[in-house]
């Protein structure tokens, strides 16, 4: 998984990668913001599933997350 910060902002949207463990419908991607949902699979064993898009702040990544629950 990549890092990246090349200038953070709070004033402006952020790109966020967010990994769960399990699988995960694409059909959830409005549910989420519109993030991106992805597949791979862990030690060739384990399924995961990777959110990536931007959020517009914070709140709304603690909004994504809440539903995750």
């Amino acid at each position: 998984m990549k890092r990246c910060r090349p200038s953070a902002c709070m004033f402006e949207p952020a790109t966020y990668q967010i990994c769960i463990l399990g699988t995960l419908d694409k059909q959830w991607s409005d549910y989420y913001g519109g993030m991106a949902i992805e597949h791979e699979s862990v030690l060739n064993q384990y399924s995961m599933t990777i959110l990536t898009g931007q959020l517009i702040d914070q709140s709304a990544l603690v909004s994504s997350m809440c539903c995750m629950s």
